[in-house]
């Protein structure tokens, strides 16, 4: 089985995935990831994983969040989707808290 460093490195930025779908099983709080950046058309998927903390910088067109219990509490932007297509953020459980005085978005 294979852990989600396998597939995230340092900076957050995903890499060494050939297919084209991806399934998360279980609790990823306190990965040392603050934040995610899909940079290829995926459907990601899970069974209510639970990421506390963690934003998702979608950079590709054709990218599907399915399933996901995303909690914010310490950032400015849960997901940030600027200028791509054919998004679908669908099935996830999200509580966003927004930083006090700040600009503060759960999709941005």
């Amino acid at each position: 089985m294979s852990d989600l460093k396998d597939f995230v490195i340092e900076n957050g930025v995903l890499k060494n995935i050939s297919n084209d779908k991806l399934y998360f099983e279980g609790d990823f709080t306190g990965i040392n990831v603050t934040n995610i950046t899909i940079n290829k058309p995926i459907i990601l998927q899970t069974d209510n994983a639970l990421f506390n903390n963690v934003s998702f910088i979608i950079a590709s067109d054709n990218v599907t969040m399915d399933g996901f219990r995303l909690t914010q509490k310490n950032g400015t932007k849960l997901f940030d989707i600027r200028s791509v297509r054919n998004i679908i953020l669908s099935n996830n459980e999200i509580n966003f808290t927004a930083v006090e005085g700040k600009d503060s978005y759960a999709v941005f």
